[in-house]
């Protein structure tokens, strides 16, 4: 059977059709995570975080994050009394926003705050730390590899 160029013509139209439905129907059944729901908000304080950054990174000894094999060590400035300084980890999992995690420091023996891995997913994850002395606000970031 021989085609004609009209035909042809409506064969690609069709499937031209068919394959662009078929793309938005796969557009709006894919699930879009945002890091945060509230980002908008986020987002106006975001000079208030850039203020805290260079505060964080203009110390002359700054907040040291290390990942080790069940742990993660958060080591805080010597520069403070280790009683002043408090504040929230944030650990996120870009795979798995269930797996996020907030925890609240509080020192209260030392400068060091030990964070165990055990229930945590092995790979990506990015500690973010907003801490404060007296009323002075810090913020530090970093990507780690959980083991």
């Amino acid at each position: 059977m021989k085609f004609s160029w009209g035909v042809g013509l409506t064969v690609f139209i069709i499937l031209f059709l068919l394959i662009k439905l078929g793309i938005v129907y796969y557009t709006t059944t894919v699930d879009v995570h945002l890091v945060d729901d509230n980002y908008y908000e986020k987002e106006l304080a975001y000079q208030q975080k850039i203020d805290n950054t260079k505060r964080a990174n203009n110390l002359s000894e700054n907040l040291k994050i290390n990942a080790k094999k069940n742990i993660i060590k958060f080591t805080f400035p010597k520069l403070f009394d280790f009683k002043k300084i408090s504040g929230t980890i944030y650990m996120y999992n870009p795979t798995d926003e269930n797996m996020d995690k907030k925890i609240n420091v509080k020192l209260s023996n030392g400068y060091e705050l030990l964070v165990p891995t055990n229930n945590m997913k092995k790979g990506y994850w990015k500690a973010e730390v907003n801490w404060k002395v007296g009323d002075t606000l810090f913020y530090t970031e970093k990507r780690l590899m959980v083991r």
